[in-house]
This record gives structure tokens, sequence and C-alpha cells, in this order.
């Protein structure tokens, strides 16, 4: 599948979509796409009924696509189900014809543990879609009050600056992508690649904290080529 083709239109995918009681219906072909590791994390389930993750992407037949980023698992109703790799991560197709039921019951359930599932896969795994933006993932916990009922997103400061740390530059992951780009046309056209949270490697931020982590080889070598130039508070008190 070649994403550099396809354009976000909101309203043009929501068109193609057809409220029906509980259910929303496809008017015609749609897919919906979801990273593969939501198996493996019971974010996806499937057999007599199936359930995903509402962090996904919904492409229409003629390129467009759209996304949501809901903290629940949605019941769904695909004729098939099928498998992509994009720039070296796998994701989930689930296609649907006319007439099938892409939402089938859009009454969730609340579930607290979702924001830990999201926090642990996403941020500190650094395993951000292809679809999702530098504003969306800023916007990740956005919903979690609505759909969990937890306050976990309610300062929606911490996450900004998180997603600020984790976000970094396409052509060079030691700087901030907050550094390098020069105007907002950019986030669509030179996204960010994405670092994990927990990464020793590009998340700390001086050489006391390379180096005294459990990863100790990956933080060594990241304090030669990345040396800090400057010594952090931190720094100074161990030294003391």
């Amino acid at each position: 599948m070649d994403i550099s083709t396809l354009k976000r239109d909101p309203a043009l995918v929501t068109s193609k979509l057809i409220s029906s009681g509980d259910q929303y219906l496809a008017k015609e072909r749609i897919k919906i796409m979801i990273p593969a590791f939501y198996e493996a994390k019971q974010l996806m389930t499937y057999g007599t009924e199936t359930y995903f993750l509402g962090f996904y992407c919904i492409i229409t037949a003629d390129g467009h696509y759209a996304i949501d980023i809901a903290p629940t698992m949605i019941q769904t109703e695909p004729s098939q189900i099928t498998r992509v790799d994009i720039d070296d991560m796998e994701y989930i197709v689930m296609i649907y014809d006319k007439g099938d039921a892409v939402i089938a019951n859009d009454n969730v359930v609340k579930n607290e543990a979702i924001g830990y599932a999201v926090f642990n896969e996403i941020l500190s795994k650094g395993l951000f879609p292809w679809w999702m933006t530098y504003e969306d993932a800023a916007k990740v916990f956005s919903k979690m009050r609505e759909f969990t009922g937890s306050s976990v997103g309610d300062n929606r400061v911490l996450y900004e600056v998180i997603i600020s740390t984790l976000a970094r530059d396409p052509d060079n992951k030691s700087l901030q992508y907050r550094q390098g780009f020069s105007n907002k046309a950019e986030l669509i056209s030179r996204p960010p690649s994405w670092a994990p949270l927990r990464s020793v490697q590009y998340s700390a931020t001086n050489t006391v904290a390379k180096i005294s982590g459990s990863y100790f080889e990956e933080g060594v070598i990241s304090a030669i080529n990345d040396p800090t130039d400057r010594i952090e508070r931190g720094e100074k008190i161990l030294r003391l």
C-alpha cells in the first residue's frame, strides 16, 4: 500500500458511513488499519465477535483517510482481514464491503486499564502508527475521562511535553523534532521519527543518566556518540 498518495479528509470519510441505530455501516468498500501489535496485547480480538482499540485509520476506496483516537474497544464486523507492512511496521487491515458494520455497536464499555496499555505500548515503546502526526500524538490521552473514566489525561500539558521529547528529527534522532521544523506544513510533509520513552539512547539527557541505567552498553555508546555539552543539576549533585 502506497500511503504517500493518501489524503486526509475526515469529512469525506464520514460521508462514506451511514448511521443505523447503534451501528455505522459502510456505503461502499472501505478499510480500517491498526498496528499488528494490538493483537498480541489484547487490544484486538477476533473470532465470533471482533473488537479493536479505537486508535485507527479508516481509508476509502478513492484514497482518502481519517483517524480516530478513542481509548475504548470497538466492536466491528469486517468481511476480510489481511496484513501489510509499512515502514518496517506490520499492520492489520480490516476490509468492509457495502452494508458491513464498521462499528457494530456504538455503546462501549469504560475500562481504565486501556489507559495503561496505550501508555505502555505507544509512548513507552514509541510504537506510533504512520498516520499519527505530531499534533495527533499530543491528543492521545485527551479522551481518557470520556471513554475510560480515568483522570490520567486531564493535564494535557504534561503529555504535550512528553510527546515533544519523544518526537525526533527524521534525519537526526538526537535532535528533538520541534527544534528542526520551520512551518506547520512540515508536520505532514516531513513527519517526525519517534523515540521510545524508555530509551536510554534518546530519552536520557546527560551522561550520568545514560550510563547509570540498566541498559549500560546502549547508554555508553550513546554517551560517546552524542556527548552532552553542559553539566545538568542532577550531575552536579551526584558529583558533590
